[in-house]
């Protein structure tokens, strides 16, 4: 068992940090050295006045609203917006496990007010993001409508779907799940456990035996969270940070000339 330990979380968090990275330089460079466009000016060549931080302040509206999803599809759209913001306070919680209780303390953060804040705000959001995890997968499998002008069209999803929106939903749901049961019924001691291992791999010493006391839960979501780690740069996932590179944000707007003007 200690060697199994050893491979699984001595040895594999630093491939998963490569596979990680590796991924994420792939992805970027292949965006960037593409020949198609792969933003807006693929679909209409418009005037456009607007200037960088016009697009992008649009860009980041669409990111955080969703509010172009909001008359098409409401089923996406509800889903979507659960799960993003439910996710999104998740893993800023996560740092209060990630940073000492040192740097907690100087922020006013006592170790009761930290178990409180994770109970919350940990209980509310991991419920929203599991919701709409939930609503998305129920989508998914069963298909939706939505609305194409003043019809209604018919969408089978499960022909339009693939193994990886299935292996991504299904990580993504058990990652949520044992995140929330550990947050309201287990509450673990992540200071003795968690926090030491992490503290152990990033100083080239990875020490299993922290790790190995944690609930087997604990054990679970942390192995989850390694393979999706290792999948995010691979998958659909690493779809919002494609607006880094979008034409719309990063080329100059295309200028259009009246026929006839000098």
């Amino acid at each position: 068992m200690g060697t199994l330990y050893m491979v699984i979380y001595g040895y594999i968090p630093y491939l998963v940090v490569l596979i990680f990275i590796a991924g994420i330089l792939y992805r970027f460079i292949s965006w960037v050295i593409s020949s198609s466009l792969t933003g807006l000016y693929s679909v209409a060549i418009m005037p456009n006045r607007d200037d960088y931080i016009k697009v992008t302040r649009e860009v980041l509206k669409r990111i955080f609203t969703f509010y172009t999803l909001n008359t098409n599809d409401r089923l996406l759209f509800i889903g979507s917006f659960l799960f993003h913001w439910g996710i999104w306070v998740v893993l800023i919680g996560h740092l209060g496990v990630i940073l000492p209780e040192s740097v907690l303390s100087s922020f006013g953060i006592t170790p009761s007010l930290h178990r409180l804040i994770a109970y919350v705000a940990g209980g509310i959001a991991g419920t929203m993001a599991l919701t709409g995890l939930v609503i998305l997968t129920i989508r998914r499998i069963i298909g939706y409508e939505v609305r194409v002008y003043s019809f209604n069209v018919r969408v089978n999803a499960p022909k339009i779907s693939y193994l990886d929106d299935y292996f991504a939903l299904s990580i993504l749901l058990l990652l949520v799940l044992f995140g929330l049961m550990q947050t309201l019924w287990l509450h673990p001691d992540f200071e003795a456990t968690v926090v030491p291992w992490i503290a152990s791999l990033a100083s080239f010493k990875p020490s299993v035996s922290y790790i190995a006391i944690a609930p087997l839960i604990t054990q679970v979501h942390v192995f989850l969270a390694m393979l999706f780690i290792a999948y995010f740069p691979w998958g659909k996932m690493m779809h919002p940070f494609s607006f880094l590179i979008m034409p719309t944000i990063t080329r100059p707007a295309i200028k259009i000339s009246k026929l006839g003007a000098s």
